[in-house]
């Protein structure tokens, strides 16, 4: 199966390129070692949903897929329009979680 992490990490300052953050990492190393194809989304910048989908979307590629979405409360507004369009646009469950 293949797993798509989107992991919004969006800061209004020109010079911020995201961090690296484990435990995102962690979970995609346990993935990849049990088989499962594994891909980031990581949004640093304000970006039209629709361009995000479509990231999504070629990671995600044909066959089973899960989108699992890791954010904090301070990016929850990112994640909100995203979740009903991969699940009614590409058909995809959708799973969210985050440190709070």
């Amino acid at each position: 199966m293949r797993v798509v992490f989107v992991y919004p990490d969006v800061l209004d300052a020109p010079q911020w390129k995201g961090y690296y953050y484990e435990g995102v990492a962690s979970l995609g190393a346990v993935l990849g070692e049990a088989g499962h194809q594994v891909g980031l989304v990581h949004l640093t910048r304000r970006e039209d949903p629709g361009e995000t989908l479509r990231r999504i979307a070629a990671l995600a590629g044909e066959g089973p897929a899960l989108v699992a979405f890791s954010f904090s409360s301070i990016q929850k507004a990112y994640v909100e329009p995203l979740v009903p369009l991969v699940r009614e646009e590409l058909g995809f469950p959708t799973l969210a979680g985050g440190i709070h």
